[in-house]
């Protein structure tokens, strides 16, 4: 179990995961997260609202997409950020 995330905000965007993949290293909310994750031991988790799958940049800036179950009270408009160290 990961407990309460250290970090976790949320921004609107219409971009699907493979957008927010090809634009990790360039988005302006998103080039950040890629440093700290290149840096830090840290994992993010980046979960767009209603979806089944979920982003997570693991320590080096690797990131994966992984299934995860749909979160009933989130926007599909939505990415959600959540930080775990």
């Amino acid at each position: 179990m990961l407990g309460k995330p250290k970090y976790s905000w949320a921004v609107h965007t219409e971009a699907d995961y493979d957008d927010i993949k090809r634009n990790l290293h360039t988005h302006l909310e998103l080039k950040p997260l890629v440093e700290v994750s290149k840096h830090e031991s840290c994992v993010i988790f980046l979960y767009k609202g209603q979806e089944d799958q979920t982003l997570v940049l693991m320590p080096g800036a690797k990131c994966y997409q992984m299934p995860c179950d749909v979160k009933p009270n989130t926007k599909q408009d939505t990415l959600y950020i959540f930080t775990y160290a």
